[in-house]
């Protein structure tokens, strides 16, 4: 069975913690600590379930905008620097004037907000990007992370649960478990090319 929302649930109230299944209070942490811990771990790494793309006139707006990994304008191909709004105000001034000109920068204007410098609201630019999820709220909902890897969510809300009762030693155990769980998930979801800074060359005198 899918580890959907309401699974999820189910396996942190089993570990101890029914208690909190009361349809008030308690629930309503059980429920937060479980999103805190989804989020958490979908942030620990740039896994491929986060990857994703969009395209569009600037600023383009992207939601779920986590991470950017490259922009390009759409049509040419040509990559834009990335770099920051502070640098390029203090470099070029006001940066929100429409041109015509090619452009050349990208930056984030906002946290879910990607814009050109020059500004050319005439072309479109594409971004890959990593994402963040959406809080699971209906019990159907499903974390974006394959399946056989869900249980680390539990394991990381158990883990705030322990420590929320002060009970270190256990949480220490949970935390444990955590990263037992997250060693085989990039092992197995995470290329070797990007798991392994590459080894530079050994040179021989002279070369």
């Amino acid at each position: 069975m899918a580890l959907d929302f309401t699974a999820l649930q189910a396996e942190f109230f089993a570990r101890g913690f029914d208690y909190l299944n009361d349809a008030g209070a308690g629930l309503t942490r059980a429920k937060r600590w479980i999103n805190e811990a989804m989020h958490e771990v979908n942030a620990m790494d740039r896994w491929e379930f986060t990857y994703a793309s969009s395209s569009g006139v600037p600023p383009l707006t992207i939601a779920d905008l986590r991470l950017v990994e490259d922009v390009t304008m759409t049509v040419s191909g040509a990559p834009l620097v990335g770099t920051s709004r502070a640098l390029l105000e203090a470099v070029y001034g006001t940066l929100t004037t429409n041109t015509a000109s090619n452009p050349t920068y990208w930056y984030r204007s906002a946290p879910t907000i990607v814009t050109d410098y020059p500004l050319n609201t005439s072309l479109s630019m594409s971004v890959r990007y990593w994402k963040f999820g959406t809080d699971l709220s209906a019990g159907t909902d499903v974390p974006l992370m394959p399946d056989r890897f869900r249980q680390i969510i539990v394991e990381r809300a158990v883990a705030k649960a322990y420590r929320d009762s002060a009970d270190q030693p256990a949480e220490q155990q949970a935390l444990a478990e955590v990263e037992r769980l997250l060693a085989m998930m990039r092992l197995e979801l995470i290329p070797d090319y990007l798991a392994v800074p590459p080894t530079p060359p050994v040179l021989a005198p002279g070369k």
